[in-house]
């Protein structure tokens, strides 16, 4: 779970109004080690849940695991959308990315 405070906070890091080829490059590589290890603690939870000491049931029957779940769900479902185009290569990474303003100016 710490790993994926410390990859969120390199994504961070790298979004900047200008990106080029290069760091969106990076971008999609360090946004798929996120997605890969925020699996693998899913995967870790489900296995803890059917495995662990305090038994199926009493996950089961918690709202509060049913909230994380969702949480989770929700979570994943709406990083997928900006995450698709850059990690299929459907979009051409040469390109420099528009600048905040330049966003801004286009959509009033």
């Amino acid at each position: 779970v710490f790993s994926l405070v410390g990859i969120f906070a390199s994504e961070l890091a790298l979004v900047r109004p200008g990106l080029d080829g290069r760091r969106l490059k990076q971008l999609a590589q360090v946004d798929l080690a996120f997605g890969a290890i925020a699996g693998l603690v899913l995967v870790v939870g489900i296995l803890r849940v059917i495995y662990g000491a305090s038994g199926a049931d009493y996950y089961l029957s918690s709202w509060a695991f049913w909230l994380k779940m969702g949480a989770f769900v929700v979570v994943g479902l709406i990083s997928i959308g900006p995450t698709w185009p850059s990690s299929s290569g459907g979009g051409t990474l040469t390109q420099t990315a528009p600048s905040f303003q330049e966003t801004r100016q286009s959509h009033q």
